[in-house]
């Protein structure tokens, strides 16, 4: 006899890229998660930009000759390079995370419309409390894969 296995899960395949971006409501929407990707690629140029500095800083450091001088010029370049990453990685996630909130808002609107045009039989087999905890569940995992996932996969993937 063959055993039956135990689904792990649902049937239900992840939703796209493009399906999740239909929660976006408006354009201005699109326009929040655009700067977010482009400040997203802005803050994954820290990296390249932190080794060209740290490959001079330790040639200068090799041959110092005017003392000091030199020393304080890369403190000022290392400030310079940190105080541009975090204006980009503050750019960043405040964008994402706009879009990110206005999509899963628009999502339970969406959701709680569709629940409202159900037969009431719909109601009697599904309870109030799993479909509220269902939503909850589904709204974070598109605040999280929509905002910071989606930001962080952008920037360290420039």
């Amino acid at each position: 006899k063959k055993k039956k296995k135990k689904k792990s899960g649902s049937d239900i395949p992840p939703a796209t890229l493009s399906q999740v971006l239909s929660f976006l409501p408006t354009s201005r929407d699109r326009l929040y998660l655009a700067l977010g990707g482009f400040f997203s690629i802005l803050n994954g140029l820290v990296y390249p930009i932190l080794a060209y500095v740290f490959s001079n800083s330790f040639t200068d450091l090799g041959s110092i000759s005017s003392g000091l001088e030199d020393v304080r010029e890369i403190a000022f370049t290392f400030i310079i390079v940190g105080a541009y990453a975090f204006a980009c990685a503050g750019f960043q996630n405040f964008f994402f995370l706009l879009a990110s909130h206005r999509a899963a808002d628009n999502f339970k609107k969406r959701w709680f419309a569709a629940l409202l045009r159900q037969d009431a039989a719909f109601h009697d087999v599904h309870s109030v409390s799993g479909m509220a905890t269902a939503l909850s569940s589904a709204s974070n995992k598109m605040k999280r894969g929509l905002g910071r996932k989606l930001g962080e996969g952008v920037q360290f993937g420039t």
